[in-house]
């Protein structure tokens, strides 16, 4: 027997270790002659090699008594270090954006201000990409910003156009309130014969005669109420009727009277006959009309500069290919222009990392270019230290698995060892049994004879 410690074994190989001991320890028989009967040996090695199948998984967590504050601590350890390899890779993100950022000033400031000292072949194919590039971004720019000035202009124009519209309707409706006094002053001195009636006969003509129906209508109106008071009942009703219609009639033909000064009074104006007719009351009363004969005119040369500019702005974006589509063409072009942006700044970027690695001795340094410099060396220290931090960080996480592994991988070696050593036992015992099993069957043997005459030779 082994002399290990079985108090020490981990789980409950101790008692595994024990019920083989004790089997075979234990004389094998058929029961009766005090011997254990071979199926409850058969048994109990079944029990040790379950209880052995079970405690031989790597994987399955050990009491809850079996973690130690070690343990715990390296977890906690693994955790920090862990927080701390991301923290410093932040860091490292920042400083390679701000030293980019750097990059990208040194570039454009260099391909702006020094484009005629710029050397070599690596210089100057940065810089005709760069040139490239940057005229294509600055034609989307312009596009842009066209767009959206037009966007924004065309709107202020279409309210001014409305304002114009209306303010023309309001200046025509005064004056053809100015025109209705007009003509029924004209006609008042006409009238009166203040003006030649050969020369002004045709222009009153047809107030002339709406007025002469009027008096006609009145005329009828009073004759036929003489007739109703004369007549029978049954006339009275059918000449009243007929009253009642030419006093309709005579409300219509007044109503169009304020038409007809309105006429009158915008020929008067418009003809500039007003102009030889020498009355205070009716040049007064024509004031406000050439007051807004300016006024229309102003506003009409409004309308038509408006109307101008609406259709050249129209042709403007329609050359840039909107097709009155304006917010879409506007995110194509915005899209663009972020695209072609990306690609201006690795350009700078380019040139500005050709300059840091190895700067041309014609290109005289000036504050820019010293400030610029500074700031990516002083980036690229930092995130060299950092690197190297990150470097032990991770080298020290992997350093606790690797150790964490290898306990494990020691573990399993010692679950194994303690295997094989309980199968050693098991075979030794096993063989003990085969000698004692062999040293029965020979004196069995030995009692029976031989046996071909077992059943030949019968006593």
């Amino acid at each position: 027997m082994h002399n290990e410690n079985w108090m020490e074994r981990p789980g409950n190989c101790w008692m595994i270790w024990l019920l083989k001991r004790i089997s075979l320890c234990l004389p094998i028989g058929n029961g009766a002659s005090g011997r254990l009967p071979k199926a409850n040996l058969t048994s109990i090695l079944l029990l040790c090699n379950i209880l052995e199948g079970q405690l031989a998984q790597p994987d399955r967590a050990l009491p809850s008594g079996g973690r130690s504050r070690g343990f715990e601590s390296r977890i906690a350890q693994m955790s920090e270090l862990k927080s701390l390899i991301e923290e410093y890779r932040e860091k490292v993100k920042k400083n390679e954006a701000a030293r980019s950022d750097y990059l990208t000033a040194l570039g454009r400031h260099l391909f702006s201000s020094h484009e005629s000292k710029i050397r070599g072949e690596p210089f100057k194919r940065a810089y005709s990409e760069t040139k490239e590039l940057n005229e294509k971004f600055s034609e989307v720019r312009k596009k842009i910003e066209t767009i959206k000035k037009i966007l924004v202009r065309l709107p202020e124009m279409n309210a001014n156009l409305k304002m114009a519209a209306e303010e023309l309707i309001a200046v025509k409706r005064e004056n053809q309130a100015v025109f209705e006094k007009v003509g029924e002053i004209s006609y008042s001195l006409y009238k009166e014969h203040y003006l030649n009636d050969a020369e002004h006969k045709d222009l009153f003509r047809e107030l002339s005669d709406q007025e002469e129906e009027i008096r006609k209508t009145e005329n009828e109106i009073k004759r036929f109420g003489k007739i109703v008071k004369e007549k029978p009942f049954f006339n009275k009703a059918i000449n009243e009727g007929k009253r009642i219609y030419l006093r309709t009639r005579i409300n219509l033909l007044k109503g169009k009277m304020p038409e007809l000064y309105r006429k009158a009074g915008r020929e008067i104006c418009e003809t500039g006959i007003i102009e030889e007719i020498n009355e205070n009351t009716l040049q007064e009363t024509a004031k406000p009309y050439f007051e807004n004969k300016d006024r229309i005119k102003r506003i009409e040369k409004q309308k038509e500069t408006l109307k101008k500019e609406q259709k050249s702005l129209e042709e403007e974006l329609d050359k840039i290919g909107t097709k009155r589509r304006y917010q879409k063409k506007m995110r194509e072009l915005e899209e663009e222009a972020k695209v072609l942006d990306k690609q201006l700044q690795r350009c700078f970027i380019s040139i500005g990392e050709i300059y840091y690695r190895q700067p041309p001795e014609d290109i005289q340094k000036d504050s820019s270019i010293e400030e610029n410099t500074s700031q990516i060396s002083l980036f690229e220290k930092k995130n060299e230290k950092y690197g190297k931090y990150i470097e032990r960080l991770e080298a020290a996480v992997q350093l606790e698995e690797i150790s964490s592994r290898l306990d494990q991988m020691k573990n399993r070696m010692g679950v194994l060892e303690e295997e094989i050593r309980r199968r050693q036992d098991e075979a030794n015992a096993l063989s003990e049994q085969i000698r004692e099993v062999e040293r029965e069957k020979k004196r069995l043997e030995k009692i029976r004879g031989p046996e071909e005459s077992l059943l030949q030779k019968r006593p």
